[in-house]
């Protein structure tokens, strides 16, 4: 139950930093690439590469502090750091194959749901 909380409190400050930063950009520049979305996940992705390496080197950085940190904070923050990161671990550990087959899936069944829930939207929409 402990680890619920800490996970949980760390979501709730990344889903807030999340909300803040992404919007940030759309204030100073007239866009509809969504760069906030871009800006987020690669500040994300940088800083699980480098907490998560901080962490599996150094045992000054406790389980609780990773979980809220990386699971928590990172993860409400953005969920493709996670992804990011166990890409590079799998490349790193040697396992290209199932590195390039996690890239692959993760594009195609993510933006394929994407699409089927938008299409499932618009079924709902025509009475079907």
């Amino acid at each position: 139950m402990k680890m619920l909380v800490v996970v949980g409190a760390g979501g709730c400050v990344g889903t807030i930093l999340r909300y803040i930063l992404g919007g940030i950009p759309y204030k100073f520049l007239d866009t509809s690439f969504p760069l906030g979305t871009l800006l987020v996940n690669f500040i994300g992705a940088f800083l699980i590469g480098y907490f998560m390496e901080m962490a599996l080197t150094r045992s000054t950085i406790s389980d609780t502090t990773r979980m809220f940190v990386a699971i928590g904070i990172l993860g409400g923050f953005t969920t493709f750091s996670t992804f990011s990161y166990e890409t590079m671990a799998l490349l790193r550990s040697g396992n290209t194959l199932y590195a390039f087959l996690n890239m692959l899936l993760t594009n195609f069944l993510c933006f394929g749901g994407t699409l089927l829930g938008m299409k499932l939207v618009s079924l709902f929409k025509q009475g079907v």
